[in-house]
């Protein structure tokens, strides 16, 4: 099997390639972590023996798959279910079956369709049909919501009294943000 060692800082730079020669079945109780020896070229001479280091396995490869920010999955008591921006800019809750989850993307089976737009971050303030604007950001896209209209808020709520008393504030609050369905 393909191993790879990932670089430490960040885990997401593949150091070395290499092909796995054992498992150590014993897990070290202080670290949680496994041996695996594998062998490496290391023709650039970046690993030196015992030298700790991250690696992964590649068990499968999966060919033509819909890959989301894992952040943009969310599990309820019926199952796994993403946020999508609709074609109206609103929110639109979708059941999704996650065929594989890492720490940073999940593979999605079922529920989305590649170029849809899912929301990673916010959800306490999302729900299903809520009105959405998207503004753009010079780094990172940015999802704002609309403002409820000012006639749906009663004359003695509490949101109706703030707004009385600072007409300054913005009613809309940013929220980060939208990927798209790779």
């Amino acid at each position: 099997m393909p191993v790879e060692v990932l670089q430490e800082d960040d885990g997401s730079a593949v150091l070395a390639s290499g092909t796995l020669q054992t498992i150590d079945n014993q897990v070290d109780a202080t670290t949680g972590t496994i041996r695996l020896k594998a062998t490496f070229p290391n023709k650039d001479d970046k690993l030196w023996p015992g030298q700790f280091a991250s690696a992964r396995v590649v068990v499968d490869t999966l060919v033509d798959a819909k890959v989301v920010p894992s952040a943009a999955i969310r599990r309820s008591t019926t199952g796994t279910f993403v946020y999508l921006v609709n074609e109206e800019n609103r929110a639109s809750v979708r059941p999704v079956s996650v065929l594989l989850q890492e720490e940073n993307v999940a593979v999605i089976g079922d529920g989305v369709a590649i170029g849809s737009r899912v929301i990673t971050v916010g959800f306490d303030q999302l729900r299903d049909g809520k009105p959405l604007i998207i503004v753009q950001d010079s780094s990172t896209p940015v999802m704002q919501q609309l403002p409820e209209p000012a006639h749906t808020r009663p004359e003695g709520s509490e949101q109706h009294r703030r707004k009385e008393r600072d007409p300054s504030k913005p009613s809309v609050k940013p929220v980060r943000a939208t990927q798209d369905v790779r």
